[in-house]
């Protein structure tokens, strides 16, 4: 569960580098 958790933070983080983006947008 946490390494899913980490990962889910290090794609948000490829995509969405500054935080603009809502991660509700990519992981429903």
């Amino acid at each position: 569960h946490g390494s899913s958790l980490q990962w889910m933070q290090r794609v948000k983080s490829l995509f969405d580098p500054n935080g603009i983006l809502n991660p509700g947008k990519i992981f429903p």
